[in-house]
């Protein structure tokens, strides 16, 4: 094996060394990721992990990032102090001389690049004191927290006062501004842990480049979506960007398994189990009520599903009398007028060429379901569609609704 890389090390450079000492699968990877030998030293067993996705290999480059920070840290050390190449006095400010130095909280508190700064300091000049796998999570976990408990009975410092119940001081500092919760439309989740915007922007960088590709790394692509959801989801929020500037920023997302599991992140797995447990329960009320309205369009599969409902052997499965429900759902909703004579046109539409007809759709919901027929009539396909385009296929009703 070649030399031990250093911090020094260019990201062209640990990816010739990854190449010469049998790690040449992983070298784009790092390479696309511009991890160099500062970066390359602190990753941990979670961060080289999403790097490298067999187990063999990642335990000896942990092993031999272990042995990279013994190194640093022996060279950094002379004339009995441990001084390593993230020195603890660069993160102070020129000015910081001239403060006074005191227990008591300062009037801000360090950003999370500062942050991280000091955890690299303290694990590359006392490697045993790195997590497993030379990481520095814990310690940036408790540093955040130290800031928070600090920061606490703070009143001079306008970000503490704003998350304070009771006023102190200026009462409009003090307001309280609700919060969304998970399952609303517009929540706004917190950003994982050691997330920051840098690096939420190497995440995009990083999937957009994989997109081109003939065979993407999507157990990566998986990983790198959920760290970038509370991003995407204030992009979504704010509703300055159309569907298609989102797809542009975030082009696996609308895959469908992606954004099946966007959905999911949103909601929890269990609401989706839910929401479809629902449908299939309603369904027969649906019915029942579209049979009294007497809708003629639909009066022949309505009088099927029930009649169905009440022999003992089914000749209709559920998810064909779920579409059935859905399909009256609309009627029920609204009712024709001169303006809106088709009111299923608010839910669905049946379309030979779903790309066209969401050109020319001028459905007044968004999204949609289109339709595709076969020569039979019957449904043989189903898309989901808005803002003028397809956004997925979908595999059934049940998926398309949910």
């Amino acid at each position: 094996m070649d030399k031990i890389p250093t911090v020094t090390y260019t990201a062209e450079e640990v990816s010739e060394w990854l190449k010469s000492n049998g790690f040449e699968a992983f070298c784009d990877t790092f390479k696309d990721e511009d991890v160099d030998g500062e970066a390359f030293a602190c990753l941990s067993e979670t961060a080289l992990g999403s790097l490298v996705d067999k187990v063999g290999p990642r335990m000896k480059l942990l092993r031999i990032i272990k042995q990279m920070k013994r190194n640093d840290g022996d060279s950094g050390s002379s004339g009995g102090s441990n001084v390593s190449s993230w020195d603890l006095e660069s993160l102070e400010s020129p000015n910081s001389q001239d403060l006074p130095r005191s227990s008591s909280p300062m009037s801000s508190s360090p950003t999370p690049d500062q942050r991280r700064d000091v955890c690299r300091a303290i694990i590359t000049t006392f490697p045993f004191l790195a997590d497993v796998g030379g990481g520095y999570e814990t310690w940036y976990r408790h540093l955040g927290d130290k800031v928070k408990n600090e920061l606490r009975n703070e009143t001079s410092d306008p970000v503490v006062l704003a998350r304070k119940r009771k006023s102190v001081g200026d009462p409009e500092l003090s307001t309280k501004v609700p919060t969304s919760r998970r399952g609303i439309i517009n929540w706004d989740p917190p950003a994982v842990n050691g997330e920051d915007e840098a690096t939420n922007r190497a995440h995009v960088s990083w999937m957009q480049k994989e997109y081109k590709r003939k065979t993407p790394n999507m157990n990566l692509v998986k990983q790198k979506m959920m760290l970038t959801f509370s991003f995407r989801r204030k992009l979504v929020n704010v509703g300055k960007m159309s569907l298609k500037e989102i797809d542009l920023t975030y082009p696996f997302l609308f895959e469908h398994e992606q954004l099946q599991d966007e959905y999911e992140r949103l909601v929890s797995d269990e609401n989706v189990k839910m929401i479809s447990k629902n449908i299939n329960e309603l369904a027969p009320r649906i019915l029942k009520v579209a049979q009294s309205r007497g809708i003629k369009q639909m009066a022949g599969l309505i009088e099927a599903c029930l009649e169905d409902n009440e022999e003992e052997e089914d000749t209709l499965t559920d998810d064909e009398k779920v579409v059935v429900a859905l399909s009256v759902l609309p009627h029920l909703l609204e009712r024709p007028t001169k303006k809106n004579p088709h009111p299923e046109n608010f839910l669905y539409q049946t379309a030979d060429n779903p790309e066209a007809l969401a050109k020319e759709s001028s459905s007044p919901m968004s999204p949609y379901i289109i339709f595709c027929e076969d020569n039979n009539g019957s449904v043989n396909r189903i898309f989901i569609a808005a803002e003028k385009r397809v956004l997925m296929e979908a595999d059934d009703i049940l998926a398309a609704v949910s």
